[in-house]
Order: C-alpha cells, then sequence, then structure tokens
C-alpha cells in the first residue's frame, strides 16, 4: 500500500518546477512513510517526474523500493496496492521464462507479468487491490489500470502543461489552480450522493480512472489540452481506454445458483480461501471489528490461521456503540481485542483532519469513526481486514428490504398513470404513512415530523421507473432543486440493469458507484491517513463473480438482509448476536451540528464563505439550516454535505 505521482511537463512550461512537484509530492507522504524516492527524467525534451512512497508490507528489504526498474532498465513501475495471489503468478512466469528476481516482492511479480503478456490477460490474472503505472521507456508509452472494485485510487488529467498521475488529488494542487477550476458537473453530483462520482474529481480536467479498467498513453503522441470531459479525453487520439472486467458480462441469466445448501458450501470456501489468501504479508495482519456480523465472520476465518489483533471503537453514546457486540465476538472467537472508547471530544477532534485524509469533499460522517479506528489499528499492525463490501456483495443495505416489500405495489401503480399515483400519495394522511413506515422499517423513528413525512411523499412523486427508484434512495435532492445557483442538466441515474432481478441490480448497481466513490474512498483515505493498509476480502474476484449469480431471493428472506452471511456465521457465533439489530457505524452528527459544533458549523454555512465560491443559493441553505436548529427536520446529511465542501474549499 503506497502512494504515487507521475507528471510530464512540457519543455517550456513554468510549471516544471522541482520545488512545486516536490511538495505536492510530501502532501501524502502517510500514504508510505517507510520510503520516498522521486525521480526525474527527460524524454523528447520534456521532463518527467515519477515518485513513490512506500508502506512496507512485502519484502521489506530496500530492494523492492520504487520505482522499480526492469533488469535491462527498460521499464519502470510504480504500483499501490497488494496481490495475493502474486506467488502463484511468480511460479507461472518461472515455467516459461527465464526471469532473474531480486526479491520477493509483489511489486517485481506485477512489473514482469506486464513485460510478458499482453495487458488484458495480466489484469484478469491480477487477484488484488492495486492502481499503477507501468512505463516502457522504449516505447515511450505508459500503461495505467485500477482493481476490478476501486479500492485503490487513481487520478489522471492533461492540459497545456502538463499530462498527469497521482495516487491523490493533492498531487494536482498548485500545479491547477482548484479555487478557479470547480467542476460544477462534480460538485452538484457530490451533494446528491455525499461523494464525487467516478469518473469525476471536484477539479474539472482531473478525472478518476474508472474501476476494473485500463488506459495506454503513448507519451510522444500526448496532445497538451484541456479536457473537461471524460469522453473528450479518452476519445481524444492518444489514449487507448478499455474495461478488462465488467461484473454485468459476468452474470450467466440463464443459470443461476439455487441450491441453497450448495451455496452456503461454496461461499464458505470462497471467503475462507479469500481471507486466507489476504493474510500474505511479512508485517502483523489485523482485523476491525464492528461488531457486525460481516467483520465477524472475516474474523472467524482469520483465526484458522493465526491469533489476531482485533480493533474496535465506542462511544460513550450508547445509541451509536456497538463496542459491547464487538467484545462478546471476540471473546467469543479468542482474538486479542482492542477497545476503545470515544467521547464526543475523540470524534470532533479528528474532524480538523478530515481534508488533509481526503483531499477532495467527501461527506459520508462514518468517515470519523473509521478514521478513529484506523488511527487505534495502526498503533499495533500495518495491516488489517476488514468487512467491507459484504453489503453490496450480499445485500445488506434497508434500501433492498425496502424495494424487496414495495416495489411490485409502487410497479401496479405505475402501470395505471403516474399521475394517479401521486394522487394516491398526497391522499394518504401523515399520521397513517407514519404508521406505514413504523410498521414496515426497522430503523424509521416514530418522532419523524410532517415536514419530513412530506419529504418523503415528495421522493416517491419523483418515481417513474426502477431507475428513478433506485435514485430516489440515493439522492439528497429533487430534480431542478434550488440549492444551486447554476443548476445543469446531467445525467444523473446510476441504476444499472442487467437482470429481470431487480434487487440484484439494485445491488450491482451500489456495486459500480457508490461502493469505490463512498465506501471504499472512505477506508482507503482513512486507513492510510494513519499509514494503514486494509484489505477487504469480499472483494476477491472469485466472491464477486459467485454472488452476483446467486438469485437475490437466496440472499433476502422474510426482511432478513445477507442471509448467506448469516448462516455461515451460526457455525461461529450464537444465533442471538447475529439476528441481534446492529446500529451500524454512525456518530450522532445531527446533534453535534445543533449543539457542540455549532459555532463551527455557523461558521461553514454562513453567507461569506457561500458567496466566495458561489456555488450555492444562500437562502436555500440557510432554511435547511433554520430547519436543522429548530428540530423541524433533521437536515444531517444536507448539511454535513455542505460543511465539509466549504471546510475543503477554505482550506486550499
Amino acid at each position: 500500500m503506497c502512494g504515487f505521482l507521475f507528471f510530464y511537463f512540457k519543455n517550456n512550461s513554468s510549471l516544471n518546477n522541482n520545488n512545486l512537484i516536490y511538495r505536492n509530492f510530501n502532501k501524502f507522504k502517510h500514504r508510505g512513510p517507510d520510503n520516498s524516492n522521486i525521480e526525474k527524467i527527460t524524454i523528447d525534451h520534456n521532463t518527467l517526474f515519477i515518485g513513490h512512497h512506500r508502506l512496507s508490507i512485502i519484502d521489506l528489504n530496500q530492494r523492492s523500493n520504487q520505482p522499480m526498474n526492469s533488469n535491462d532498465l527498460r521499464y519502470k513501475i510504480i504500483f499501490n496496492g497488494e496481490i495475493y495471489n502474486h506467488n502463484d503468478l511468480r511460479n507461472e512466469l518461472n515455467r516459461s521464462y527465464n526471469i532473474p528476481w531480486l526479491g520477493t516482492s509483489d511489486t517485481e511479480t506485477l512489473l514482469y507479468l506486464l513485460i510478458h503478456l499482453p495487458i488484458e490477460i495480466a489484469l484478469n490474472k491480477l487477484i488484488g487491490m492495486f492502481s499503477f503505472v507501468f512505463l516502457d521507456l522504449k516505447e515511450k508509452k505508459i500503461t495505467i489500470a485500477r482493481d476490478r472494485a476501486g479500492e485503490k485510487p487513481l487520478y489522471f488529467g492533461v492540459n497545456e502543461d502538463f499530462f498527469g498521475l497521482s495516487s491523490d488529488l493533492a498531487g494536482f494542487s498548485d500545479i491547477i489552480d482548484f479555487k478557479k477550476n470547480i467542476s460544477n458537473d462534480a460538485f452538484q453530483k457530490y451533494l446528491q450522493y455525499n461523494y464525487v462520482p467516478s469518473p469525476l474529481s471536484i477539479i474539472n480536467g482531473i478525472f478518476k480512472l474508472p474501476p476494473s479498467s485500463y488506459a495506454e498513453i503513448k507519451i510522444n503522441k500526448i496532445l497538451f489540452n484541456k479536457y473537461n470531459d471524460f469522453n473528450s479525453l479518452i476519445n481524444s487520439g492518444f489514449i487507448n481506454f478499455n474495461y478488462y472486467w465488467k461484473i454485468e458480462d459476468k452474470i450467466d441469466k440463464q443459470n443461476l445458483h439455487t441450491n441453497s445448501e450448495d451455496i452456503i458450501k461454496n461461499t464458505e470456501n470462497l471467503i475462507n480461501e479469500s481471507v486466507k489468501s489476504q493474510l500474505i504479508s511479512d508485517v502483523p495482519v489485523g482485523a476491525f471489528l464492528s461488531g457486525g456480523n460481516d467483520s465477524a465472520l472475516i474474523v472467524a476465518n482469520m483465526q484458522k490461521y493465526q491469533k489476531t489483533e482485533t480493533f474496535t471503537i465506542g462511544f460513550d453514546e450508547k445509541e451509536y456503540d456497538e463496542s459491547t457486540n464487538a467484545k462478546q465476538i471476540s471473546k467469543i472467537l479468542n482474538t486479542n481485542h482492542n477497545e476503545l472508547i470515544c467521547n464526543k471530544e475523540d470524534a470532533q477532534n479528528i474532524i480538523p483532519k478530515i481534508q488533509a485524509a481526503f483531499s477532495e469533499p467527501f461527506a459520508d460522517s462514518s468517515q470519523i469513526p473509521t478514521m478513529l479506528v484506523s488511527k487505534l489499528a495502526s498503533s499495533k499492525v500495518k495491516v488489517a481486514l476488514s468487512g467491507d463490501g459484504g453489503d453490496e456483495v450480499f445485500g445488506g443495505y434497508n434500501r433492498y428490504i425496502i424495494a424487496s416489500k414495495y416495489w411490485n405495489f409502487i410497479k401496479i401503480y405505475l402501470s395505471v398513470s403516474n399521475k394517479y399515483l401521486e394522487n394516491i400519495i398526497d391522499l394518504i394522511p401523515n399520521y397513517f404513512f407514519k404508521f406505514l413506515l413504523k410498521n414496515n422499517l426497522s430503523n424509521y423513528s416514530r418522532n419523524s415530523s410532517d415536514s419530513q413525512i412530506n419529504s418523503i411523499k415528495k421522493k416517491l412523486k419523483e418515481i417513474k421507473n426502477e431507475g428513478s427508484f433506485y435514485e430516489s434512495m440515493i439522492s439528497q435532492y429533487p430534480t431542478n432543486c434550488k440549492i444551486f445557483n447554476n443548476l445543469i442538466k446531467s445525467q444523473k441515474n446510476k441504476y444499472l440493469k442487467v437482470s429481470n432481478d431487480f434487487i440484484n441490480n439494485l445491488m450491482i448497481s451500489d456495486f459500480k458507484s457508490y461502493l469505490p466513490d463512498d465506501i471504499l474512498c472512505k477506508v482507503d483515505r482513512s486507513s492510510m491517513f494513519y499509514s494503514l493498509e486494509l484489505r477487504s476480502p469480499y472483494l476477491d474476484k472469485r466472491i464477486l463473480e459467485y454472488s452476483y449469480n446467486l438469485p437475490s431471493k437466496i440472499k433476502l428472506k422474510n426482511n432478513i438482509s445477507k442471509v448467506i452471511i448469516k448462516l455461515i456465521l451460526e457455525k461461529y457465533i450464537p444465533k442471538e448476536i447475529i439476528y441481534n439489530k446492529k446500529s451500524g457505524f454512525s456518530i450522532p452528527i445531527s446533534s453535534w451540528i445543533k449543539k457542540d459544533l455549532r459555532d463551527w458549523s455557523e461558521e461553514l454555512l454562513n453567507k461569506k464563505i457561500l458567496e466566495k465560491h458561489n456555488l450555492l443559493n444562500y437562502k436555500y441553505v440557510k432554511s435547511i439550516k433554520d430547519e436543522h436548529f429548530s428540530n423541524i427536520k433533521n437536515n444531517e446529511h444536507k448539511l454535513w454535505s455542505i460543511i465539509q465542501f466549504n471546510s475543503w474549499y477554505e482550506n486550499l
């Protein structure tokens, strides 16, 4: 796990500045504090900077530092991540090629795999998390790629002065004036979803390479122009962009697995094999143990191979504390458990560090407990396994339950008339609507105000099809919302229809965007800020390709989510723990904004800051703030996203 930077400047660029590059490079040194190296190379009279920060995990010797060269010095690689099957791949290479290996790192294995095999064949052999830049100095060509789920980040962009790549958006700071180049499209999507979805970044002309994709770039063919649109860039003529893997192509619609006993056995074996493979390391490997089922099953499998250090944070506010569950699970599984009970001051002290950790606006407030548990774990281990991905792969989110219960009814109304459905919704009294929600949604609060009920009704009225139903569950604002000063028309619908299994389609849609751009962004930035490598066994490609070929009725039954995970876990811990209601990885951000963080929140929501960037309608922002502070409506997510954006903006 590391961080890298690759910048190719035109020879007459005023930005070709050693101090500028080194300053940006050092902004994300936390991604790899064990060794840092940056090289300067001249190619066709232009200047290339290629740098790497290393977090040493496999082959701790300096021979595995990066940038790494091939023996003939023709090739270079900078690589972030881990290849869990690299020993198998090395053995495969040894059967066909006489390679004089210098060390035992997965970086060296990847380097020679890319030298000897066509790119798509090489990428499809990899089991792991990765982003990399592979440079062929003879052909003057670079190849970049990102893992299937999007665990490891890779930003890239080009303008009149440079072509650049970085593990962190901070690599582009000062080279581009961020304040003058905020992407309106990315900003509006950020407010909708609390994250900036790929391939956009918050900065015009800088993009995220999408998960499971690669690009080949001829250095001497680069057209140094500014490209504000991703499609314009990849169709510019000097980039060959492709996807090497798509989950939708792995679905066998004619042959879905249906035998429950075989499914449980096969899934259990796949999870066990994935966990075992992800224990590869020359440093100790621990685990996050949240008190939930996903992490519990990961730890249960880890215990077959080692005595595991587990890490949990709790809160002194009982409503948000799952440390008791985690401690109980740890005792049953016999781990070396580490626990930190945080008060609100501990959590709030993390907030000033968020911008340094994320470098791009990000507003999933569970980033705070994730940073806290990462800090705790990093005090004892350099690597930890987590349960991330379990919800998207095995059906853990409440929206899947909602969809399975209500979509068929909504579909009937839609088949009659959209207008008819709107009239029906308006006729339902709010008190009866509250009754329906309270008796059908496990996390619904009976104290919801009429304003909140009206917001739910408004969302329901926007439902026209499967895609808009999905959008209604993941988006914070309705179409044509007045919060934006300059609303632009853009494609919002992130729903991907792969089969006639609507719930599986929801899971795949989450896998394609919410997982990489929210969940995996959160865990990568939070853990790497404390120089901790976090691995996610549920995202093994073998698990993905098997699980998404299971019908959703196997994953969700009788309003119970993640049935497969829970049935497997029954072998390890008591049912009363497994089926106990979980609070999730959350914090009381709603009350903090109104009370403990009120002065700070007010400062970041004031008119002066909003007028600086002029992206938001102050009157609208003030109205949702006043609703929240007056306890009329809980606008915590909307306000937190604005607060985090303004905090990021003010820290530029």
